[in-house]
């Protein structure tokens, strides 16, 4: 089986900083004590690189940031590791996407 080139190391980072954007992602990181690992945290500290508007435009799902900027916080951290905390932010997501979708068939 032939392979393509390894992904870039911008490229790796792209999607793990967008796998942020999930809820439940971030749930199974805390579950599995990613977010109390000091060295996990720096590595959220330097992905802070993202908001930087040349490679911000390329992400797609820029909720990634708001998790992100939370992920800052021992509150927000511990809090995660509730089942309920993650479904209820994904719910705030489902709700916004879809008034989104009705506001834009208004008009």
């Amino acid at each position: 089986m032939e392979s393509g080139p390894s992904p870039t190391r911008w490229e790796v980072e792209l999607e793990f900083v967008q796998s942020l954007a999930n809820p439940m992602y971030v749930h199974f990181l805390a579950q599995n004590q990613f977010l109390e690992d000091p060295r996990f945290l720096r590595y959220l500290e330097y992905l802070e690189y993202w908001r930087e508007p040349e490679n911000a435009k390329s992400i797609v799902y820029p909720n990634c940031l708001h998790m992100l900027t939370l992920l800052k916080q021992p509150t927000f951290r511990q809090e995660i590791c509730k089942v309920e905390v993650a479904k209820m932010i994904m719910d705030d997501y489902y709700a916004k996407w879809a008034g989104d979708s009705a506001e834009e068939m208004q008009q």
